[in-house]
């Protein structure tokens, strides 16, 4: 077996018995054990150009990865850190990419191995297995999350997965109602007993979670002011959750439209004969739109409800959700400034309000 000898801190080279280059650099000690790393290749210079860069940083005193750990190793010590730094659905969003997509997938590729090559490859067979470009995007992204761990751990010295791009998302055409179709459907929701959450959601852009979160103590009909201060969520191991907005934007005040504090005016009315009616079934939470009892209402039941309204009024089909854009759309078209759409809509920045209306 030939070997070559270097100084002390170059690492050495030899040719292994299955005609294989190894080079070596001694990392030191820890924890009373020696560390070394260890690189291969087909040729003496092969090693040696993998060699340099490592003799680089170890002059530099950069980390040297010597853990052995895989991708699928690792991402259970990441989530475990960051569960209880996050919400609930965060979390549960962030354990189904993992476990669903990328394990599978790379799960088995050592950390310090994976390459821009791996995470390109997991993207094209998401995409050529049908997902959406934007899921697709929503892997990438949680894969970049999970490297930054990695760089601050100190268990990688790049990000491999922000070498990579995703795929281009395609623009969805946004479907929703003209002014007078929107008044149209605030008319049909006259009587209704959640038709005041409808007419709030056309008048001020309020998100589904956020309404069915809103409390009596969070609207001031008098001043005609409402806050929205957390937004009640579906989580798949907690059940239902009202969540503190996701940033400072998302909290809050708007100035409610005269019609608005009629409507929710007599929402107040026909809730306190259906707290009579329910009698001591009725849980109190301050809720504006519980259920019959008054407990939280979960925020995907209100499809139902809707649905129903939608074939009462006869207008198009749109989602819930679109009542927000049909807000928006109708806001800036009467010439309300981006900056204070932005602000109602409590987007996060005024670009992404440009950017989707």
């Amino acid at each position: 077996m030939k070997t070559k000898r270097r100084g002390q801190n170059e690492g050495s080279i030899f040719e292994r018995k299955d005609g294989r280059w190894c080079g070596i650099i001694s990392l030191g000690w820890r924890d009373g054990k020696r560390r070394r790393k260890a690189v291969y290749g087909s040729t003496a210079a092969e090693v040696q150009d993998k060699l340099t860069p490592l003799k680089s940083k170890k002059l530099s005193g950069l980390p040297i990865e010597t853990d052995r750990r895989t991708v699928a190793r690792f991402l259970v010590d990441w989530l475990a850190s960051v569960k209880s730094s996050v919400r609930v659905r965060t979390f549960e969003a962030y354990e189904s990419t993992v476990n669903k997509h990328i394990v599978p997938q790379v799960g088995r590729v050592k950390l310090e191995k994976l390459g821009p090559q791996d995470v390109q490859a997991l993207l094209d067979a998401k995409l050529a297995s049908g997902l959406h470009p934007r899921t697709v995007t929503g892997i990438r992204l949680v894969l970049c999350y999970a490297l930054n761990q990695a760089m601050r751990w100190e268990l990688l010295s790049r990000n491999v997965a922000a070498l990579v791009k995703g795929p281009k998302i395609p623009r969805r055409e946004m479907k929703v109602w003209t002014e007078d179709q929107a008044r149209k459907f605030i008319e049909c929701c006259d009587g209704e007993s959640l038709g005041a959450l409808y007419v709030l959601a056309l008048y001020t852009g309020l998100r589904r979670g956020e309404l069915c979160a809103l409390r009596w103590s969070d609207v001031d009909l008098d001043t005609g002011v409402a806050t929205v201060r957390r937004s009640l969520q579906r989580t798949r191991t907690a059940g239902l959750v009202f969540e503190e907005p996701k940033t400072e934007k998302a909290r809050r005040s708007i100035n409610l439209a005269p019609a608005v504090i009629s409507a929710l005016r007599a929402h107040r009315k026909r809730q306190a004969e259906t707290r009579l009616a329910a009698g001591s079934l009725w849980q109190d939470k301050g809720l504006i739109f519980p259920t019959g009892i008054g407990t939280p209402m979960d925020p995907r039941a209100l499809g139902i409800d809707y649905d129903r309204m939608i074939e009462k009024s006869k207008l198009p089909r749109i989602r819930l959700h679109d009542l927000r854009h049909t807000f928006a759309t109708i806001g800036l078209g009467q010439g309300v400034h981006p900056k204070v759409m932005s602000d109602m809509l409590g987007h996060s920045k005024v670009s992404l309000t440009l950017d989707v209306y």
